[in-house]
């Protein structure tokens, strides 16, 4: 017997009022409705998980005309689609909330039902205008940190104060960060960001700053932005908590308020507030010494903190040349010791030598530890030296000539906490042949990969097929120089560097990037010079299925005395004359002849590259676009770039490469087992930027790396 079922689906972080509203409405208007879904996101904003989502819809339902099911979603909009496409005996509402002349959640609407009615034609869009114009979730989430009462507003007027306060506390215990994206200073400048820097100076300078207080940010008070002697910041000793005010104030204000108020964090640890009665520094002598105290040291550190920024370069990687049994004494003592350099001063110069030249090596029997010049260079001086001397030639070590030597001054005590600067190792020795990289293993036999912390006592055996992929002689001689253990303690206490997360379309990236390289070896090893093919992806009868994406995908090689050039492209689903065509990824590669001149290992990894950069700009336009990921078209600036009216490097800026480009290299790193921001260096060199054009882009890839939930790099 065929039904109504209605379907309502986001993130909710948290439900508001206007999402209740939607529910309410739409039940009110279609008393038809058989069924009530409710599909709630599997995202995390600000630290309000997809949990507690659930439990404040569980107190809503206690107020609707009828109870509706609260369902956990991936991806709330495929799963109402997919309701549609699985139930083609019943009729789907398709239920989308929009706030009375809200432009964005026009444009919203339009983006995810383009086509949608056409294609299903048991699917109906039901638009519910609601008039909560000032409502959203990111000012729910910025209420919470200001009061209880600020944050009852956003809640449905139904709620009595028992429920209302249910809500609070399940938000306001998980609520993490506190910064509203839609602030004046955010924009431009990542405040956190620039905390959690000042914090880890803090902490590098041996301060007493542990445990380390909560943060605290209170945005958009207008009333107190207004007053002269209005709040700035203020610590809570009771709690160990500090609380910026942020609104009409310029970025470095807030932090150096962060800062004095830290030395307050400082004389609670020691027991120096207890005694404070008052305020007012005329008052009490004690209170007037804290304060000069607190001003003379918060400013002082910040002002430490921001010397150091300025003197801090764009270095990009370091690599340091070791032996196998020094490496071990490096990693136990977390500590990379110098040496004395005549040529740099005499006998009170001590340093470390390094190279930016990634494929120097002394011998063949060699450690090779890439360091992160860009934060050792926030901490310690880094010279250039031409060790090897360019004027006379060296026949035996030509590559020596380029090394392009950087000379860390370290002094007596050397380079400390070596660990945090190490992005990754390197083994060139016989024993192994094999670099530590990653958090993850993957098995030879049959593909199944495990985290390193889950290996286990025998790290390298496959927890699915019994496989042993212990590296070479280790089978003999279980981790010899500890770099087992190590890329154990990389994987759990160094992750940041290199966390490398499951991705939405990972598997589908996968399958069409095995196809396109059996096809180009294929062509190459019949010995033609050009070829060609297509399949298709999606749902229905593509030769490869795809729940999510539906597109078509075109493949060209050339084979030639040519450099090795990869290539791909896009089209979300518009011929030229804006008609709709069907979404296209083309893949084109030119090839050498010479077999020597390109590796098939560089090329299967150039390959997953480009299809998930592709598969980026899909889901911004076209049938395949995704909630919250619909883009404007920019073929204007495109145009700009290429007649040169533009520099080159803002193309590595238009809003939809950033996106695809971070996803694209963020799988790289995932398959080549290569650090993150590693991958990302790489590309900038083939490319061509410079250091100061890399340093540009990427300050703007590091503002959108959060939205998309990559790791730091």
């Amino acid at each position: 017997m065929s039904k109504v079922i209605a379907a309502y689906g986001g993130g909710f972080k948290p439900p508001t009022k206007g999402h209740f509203q939607v529910v309410e409405d739409t039940l009110a208007k279609y008393p038809e409705i058989d069924e009530f879904i409710i599909y709630v996101g599997s995202g995390t904003r600000d630290g309000i998980s997809q949990l507690e989502s659930i439990l404040v819809w569980e107190v809503y339902n206690n107020h609707l005309p009828m109870k509706v099911k609260i369902e956990t979603s991936k991806a709330p909009i495929g799963d109402i689609i997919r309701l549609g496409k699985n139930n083609p005996q019943d009729t789907i509402y398709f239920v989308i909330g929009s706030r009375d002349g809200n432009l964005e959640d026009q444009k919203d609407f339009e983006s995810r039902t383009k086509n949608l009615e056409s294609k299903y034609p048991n699917m109906e869009i039901k638009l519910i205008t609601t008039s909560n114009v000032g409502i959203s979730g990111t000012k729910a989430r910025k209420a919470l940190l200001i009061s209880p009462e600020e944050f009852y507003k956003f809640t449905p007027e139904v709620l009595n104060d028992n429920e209302r306060g249910e809500v609070f506390d399940t938000l306001r215990q998980s609520i993490s960060e506190t910064l509203n994206e839609n602030a004046s200073y955010s924009k431009d400048i990542n405040i956190q960001e620039k905390i959690d820097q000042l914090t880890q100076h803090m902490l590098d300078k041996g301060m007493n700053i542990e445990p380390l207080p909560k943060v605290e940010f209170v945005d958009g008070d207008d009333d107190n932005a207004r007053e002269f002697l209005g709040k700035t910041a203020y610590y809570n000793p009771e709690t160990q908590t500090i609380t910026l005010f942020t609104e009409g104030r310029h970025p470095k204000d807030i932090v150096r308020s962060f800062s004095h108020e830290m030395i307050h964090h400082i004389q609670n640890l020691e027991g120096r507030l207890g005694n404070i009665t008052t305020t007012n520094t005329q008052e009490d002598d004690n209170l007037n010494d804290i304060e000069a105290e607190a001003n003379l040291k918060g400013t002082m550190t910040f002002r430490n903190w921001t010397d150091s920024l300025n003197e801090g370069k764009q270095v990009g990687l370091l690599y340091h040349v070791t032996s196998p049994q020094r490496l071990e004494k490096i990693l136990s003592s977390n500590t990379l010791k110098g040496s004395l350099l005549d040529f740099y001063g005499g006998k009170d110069f001590i340093g470390i030598s390094t190279t930016r030249n990634k494929n120097f090596l002394y011998n063949q029997n060699q450690i090779q530890i890439v360091l992160d010049g860009d934060k050792i260079s926030n901490n310690y001086k880094i010279m250039p030296y031409d060790y090897w001397g360019r004027s006379y030639d060296l026949p035996k070590n030509p590559q020596a000539r380029d090394e392009d030597e950087e000379v860390i001054k370290v002094g007596r005590d050397g380079l400390k906490d070596i660990k945090k600067y190490i992005v990754k190792i390197n083994d060139f020795t016989d024993s192994l042949n094999e670099a530590i990289v990653g958090d993850k293993i993957e098995c030879d036999n049959c593909d199944w990969s495990w985290n390193i912390v889950d290996g286990g006592d025998d790290l390298f055996i496959c927890h699915k097929c019994g496989h042993d992929n212990t590296p070479l002689e280790e089978k003999k001689n279980k981790d010899p120089f500890g770099l087992n253990q190590y890329a154990r303690e990389l994987a759990s206490d160094l992750g940041e560097a290199i966390t490398l997360n499951e991705g939405r379309y990972d598997k589908i990236t996968n399958q069409v990037s095995r196809e396109v390289f059996t096809k180009f070896k294929e062509i190459y090893d019949s010995g033609v010079k050009k070829g060609n093919f297509s399949f298709s992806v999606g749902p229905d009868d593509e030769e490869i299925f795809s729940n999510d994406l539906e597109f078509n995908l075109e493949g060209y090689i050339e084979v030639s005395d040519e450099m090795y050039q990869p290539d791909g492209g896009a089209n979300a689903g518009y011929d030229d004359g804006g008609g709709e065509i069907t979404p296209l990824i083309q893949v084109s590669f030119k090839i050498p002849q010479d077999p020597k001149e390109f590796k098939w290992s560089e090329v299967s990894f150039d390959i997953k590259d480009i299809v998930r950069h592709e598969i980026e700009h899909l889901t911004q336009d076209g049938e395949n676009v995704k909630s919250g990921k619909y883009l404007e078209d920019d073929q204007l600036l495109r145009g700009l770039i290429d007649a040169k009216m533009l520099p080159k490097s803002q193309y590595f800026k238009l809003e939809k490469e950033v996106d695809a480009m971070l996803q694209g290299l963020y799988f790289r790193a995932k398959k080549s087992k290569t650090p993150f921001k590693v991958a990302i260096l790489d590309y900038f060199d083939k490319v061509g930027l410079t250091k100061e054009e890399q340093k540009q882009i990427l300050n703007v890839w590091r503002k959108r790396r959060k939205a998309l939930a990559l790791p730091t790099f």
